[in-house]
């Protein structure tokens, strides 16, 4: 069983870490067409490995037809040479989709499974245009596909207003992310101290993720006299702003370069806060933090209500602002140090449901069936 992954970037990411650790666990063969940028998550993957092309797609280069149907003929032998028996989309954006829908085109008997990481969400403050645009391409992604994998139950809900578009597909699942086995079994040795309460957040640096809400939070902290310390690992567009900003309000908070290996900021650290502002369909940063035993918090949104239940592995904030971010932190403060423990192993024990293992298996099991049931 051979499945073909098309991917926009290799940077680090939670589909790009999910994409990596399939293929490590080996179920199955994994190819990946990278279509946009390298980065950490690529480099892992092109270790010894010739299981990965990589085309730098730019939308001059699209419109000159000569220049796209070289590298979708290019694909499609490769594609042919490896006995694809599945192509995967893992992006909604116009220039997976447009390679995804030509590559079906060319290769008729291979299925085609659009993988949806994100919840639908009505973006405010863009164009008309721009929504028209992002619109057409996410609908296209679903016409083509022969079935849709959804990474949460809040993400398959989420997407009703484009259910009409998925008539033809014939099913929709959810088949749940999962960690690197290793941080369950790494974790699992781990025990914080409480005493000096440390602050860490995972992920991409951009608006939505609520980043500035922890600074303000941090700031409020501070104003209170709460000894702490906040460790914010990755990058992104907001990153350099936030900098300015943490350093103008004079708050204890560091920031780290994005790594492929963030196990040791999971060990140092005791309590994870996650404070999206938008609809999260899942959070792989927030299990893997789990499995290393740190107390998360974060905002009531998306697919999180799926990995956490409020005071017993971690804890909701009651609204989405700074404020809520604070006193949640503040809460688990002054909790009993016997009440941290407790909420630090249900955590890990939460966590390791989320296993790759788990996950490799049921699309394992998912794939086999699809396929014995298109050559029966």
């Amino acid at each position: 069983m051979v499945v073909l992954n098309i991917m926009a970037n290799g940077g680090f990411g939670g589909i790009e870490t999910l994409c990596l650790n399939l293929y490590r666990e080996n179920k199955y063969t994994n190819y990946f067409l990278f279509l946009k940028l390298k980065g950490d998550i690529f480099d892992k993957l092109s270790e010894n490995n010739k299981n990965i092309l990589f085309y730098q797609v730019e939308f001059d280069s699209v419109l000159k037809k000569v220049s796209l149907k070289q590298n979708i003929d290019e694909i499609v032998q490769k594609c042919i040479e490896w006995k694809v028996d599945i192509i995967a989309n893992h992006y909604d954006c116009w220039y997976t989709v447009l390679y995804y829908n030509k590559l079906l085109k060319k290769l008729k008997n291979v299925i085609g499974i659009n993988f949806v990481h994100y919840c639908y969400e009505k973006i405010k403050k863009i164009s008309l245009y721009k929504k028209i645009f992002y619109w057409y391409w996410r609908r296209k992604a679903f016409k083509i596909s022969d079935y849709a994998i959804f990474v949460s139950n809040a993400g398959l809900e989420s997407y009703k207003p484009y259910y009409k578009y998925m008539k033809h597909i014939k099913e929709k699942v959810v088949i749940y992310n999962g960690i690197n086995k290793n941080f369950i079994v790494d974790g699992n040795n781990i025990k914080h101290d409480y005493n000096h309460i440390k602050i860490l957040y995972v992920g991409r640096i951009v608006k939505e993720k609520g980043i500035e809400n922890l600074i303000k939070a941090c700031s409020i902290l501070s104003s209170d006299g709460i000894k702490y310390e906040c460790n914010i690992v990755g990058d992104g567009e907001d990153k350099d702003r936030l900098i300015k900003m943490a350093k103008d309000m004079d708050v204890s908070v560091t920031f780290h370069n994005s790594t492929a290996t963030p196990q040791k900021y999971y060990a140092r650290n005791n309590v994870f806060v996650y404070p999206s502002i938008w609809k999260e369909i899942f959070g792989i940063s927030i299990v893997e933090a789990m499995s290393y035993g740190l107390i998360p918090i974060v905002n009531k949104v998306g697919g999180l209500p799926e990995i956490i239940t409020d005071g017993e592995n971690g804890f909701f904030t009651k609204q989405i602002n700074a404020q809520s971010i604070a006193d949640t932190i503040i809460k688990v403060i002054n909790l009993p140090e016997k009440e941290k423990n407790r909420i630090s192993v249900n955590a890990k024990n939460r966590a390791s449901t989320f296993s790759i293992v788990n996950t490799a298996n049921n699309y394992k099991t998912f794939f086999e069936r699809i396929l014995n049931e298109k050559y029966k």
